[in-house]
């Protein structure tokens, strides 16, 4: 309506100026040549101005309710995208989120500049392993809560509980984002929330116990967890008592698990024979 009504209004001034509107000027010649009435082309221009203006008019009050909302959202999530996504935990609020009350403004932004697009749920290895997540719906169950005002608990009423834990931290739905959605550390907030609560399987809750008494979740004394080292001829440096150019963390499927402390032997010969001046922290290692 905009082109059709700068071609009417061309036809009818015919200024010599207007041939920097290319598509109004050839459509305005076109009318004039083709010998339409001045008084019909005036008429037309009239009803076409109605028409443009109340449909104009009609698009920008719709934009909050359609799908055109993510032209003013969209680009204000990508704006106050976090550059650490993906390298750092959240750190605030500690207790995690349990009602939308909870979320930060830039995750209720991002929940509002979700474009339906899709990219997230195909690239998620959680979901090609049929598991009960896919980054898309879930950002989309909130959004649909957070438009209906819903202020009761988020799972397992909104989201469950399996699909929270479903996912595998890879951060390949946050990559690949158009609009910069924050799907981990949103999921991530999400647990906290089930943990502070209590709600998780109950391997998770022994191997938590076990990380909180042991600083590992093998549940063994820290004690044991260089005792790899005997394994060597050489005595590998302590981090906490002299400065080394490297810090090997070891872990603690490296460090406690049999069939792994056999490769874990094997790297540090590795790094003897090739100079490398590292060391670890003995006892004082947890788990990360």
């Amino acid at each position: 309506t905009g082109f059709l009504l700068e071609s009417l209004r061309i036809a009818l001034d015919n200024p010599g100026f207007e041939v920097w509107s290319p598509v109004g000027h050839l459509v305005g010649t076109g009318l004039r040549q083709a010998g339409i009435p001045h008084r019909t082309i005036d008429g037309l221009r009239i009803a076409t101005w109605w028409v443009h203006s109340i449909a104009a008019l009609a698009f920008v009050a719709a934009i909050p309710f359609t799908k055109a909302m993510h032209m003013l959202i969209s680009p204000g999530a990508v704006a106050t995208r976090s550059e650490d996504v993906g390298k750092a935990l959240p750190a605030e609020p500690e207790t995690g989120y349990r009602t939308l009350a909870d979320f930060s403004p830039t995750h209720r932004l991002d929940l509002d500049a979700c474009t339906k697009c899709g990219k997230c749920h195909e690239v998620c290895p959680a979901r090609a392993s049929v598991m009960p997540l896919s980054p898309r719906d879930l950002v989309l169950d909130l959004r649909e809560a957070q438009s209906h005002g819903h202020t009761g608990p988020l799972l397992p009423t909104v989201v469950e509980s399996k699909s929270v834990w479903s996912c595998m931290q890879c951060n390949a739905c946050v990559d690949i984002c158009p609009v910069g959605i924050e799907h981990v550390p949103i999921i991530n907030m999400m647990r906290r929330g089930l943990v502070e609560d209590g709600e998780l399987d109950g391997t998770l809750q022994t191997a938590f116990a076990s990380i909180q008494k042991n600083g590992n979740s093998f549940g063994e004394s820290k004690r044991k967890r260089a005792r790899w080292t005997r394994g060597l001829d050489v005595d590998i440096p302590d981090a906490r008592t002299r400065p080394v150019d490297v810090l090997w963390y070891v872990g603690d499927f490296a460090s406690l698990d049999p069939r792994n402390q056999r490769n874990t032997i094997a790297l540090a010969q590795l790094l003897v024979i090739a100079g490398v001046d590292f060391g670890i922290l003995y006892d004082d290692e947890r788990t990360a």
